[in-house]
């Protein structure tokens, strides 16, 4: 199992990738996972999030992520592949605010909700 949230492990269909020195993982899953509310918009390619963190706002290939109106910039633009957006795992510790443990050799990405 290559997601474990809060201390449980989480099915998700799609395993973390590695690519380029970045790890990739689904965003609508991962991020339904942590309870947040995932949009896609086919005609801007934009995905919005509302999550407790706030509103999220995404444009594939573009690395400035919209949080409650403030840019973040994440570590590598958001790609579609088979249907499925990527984006790298730093997403969730740099914009959503998760403690992000990660294990290259067992594939394996943990979240812990941080309360700081």
């Amino acid at each position: 199992m290559p997601y474990i949230i809060d201390g449980k492990p989480v099915e998700i269909a799609d395993e973390p990738r590695n690519q380029d020195g970045t790890l990739w993982v689904p965003l609508r899953a991962l991020g339904e996972a942590v309870g947040a509310k995932v949009e896609w918009d086919q005609s801007t390619k934009q995905i919005a999030l509302t999550h407790k963190k706030g509103d999220i706002l995404l444009d594939i290939g573009s690395k400035d992520v919209n949080l409650n109106g403030n840019v973040v910039n994440v570590q590598a633009a958001p790609f579609v592949d088979a249907g499925e957006t990527w984006v790298p795992v730093r997403f969730f510790n740099e914009v959503l605010g998760y403690a992000l443990n990660v294990n290259l050799a067992e594939n394996l990405v943990e979240l812990t909700t941080w309360n700081g």
